[in-house]
This record gives C-alpha cells, sequence and structure tokens, in this order.
C-alpha cells in the first residue's frame, strides 16, 4: 500500500480583503485583478 500525505497548504495570492462595486441601473462591468495559485503539487484549479 502506498500512502501519499499532502502536508503543504496552496498558496493563494490577490486576494482582495474586501471590495465594493457601486454601479449605476444597467451597468454590469467590474474590473478586478485576479487572485494566482501555486501549490507542489503542481497542480491548481481555481473555480470563479
Amino acid at each position: 500500500m502506498i500512502s501519499v500525505a499532502d502536508t503543504t497548504l496552496p498558496v493563494i495570492s490577490g486576494c482582495p480583503s474586501n471590495s465594493t462595486v457601486t454601479a449605476a441601473v444597467g451597468d454590469t462591468t467590474a474590473n478586478w485583478s485576479e487572485p494566482s495559485a501555486t501549490d507542489n503539487s503542481g497542480i491548481a484549479n481555481i473555480v470563479f
């Protein structure tokens, strides 16, 4: 039997602590910088 334990947490950078967007009626645009993620497993999935 092979057992693998990933004990190193992924690193997620660039997440804003808080965001508020005020838009006029009918305006659907919000601009932001996309966060990034790294993991020592070589696989990083982020779902927004």
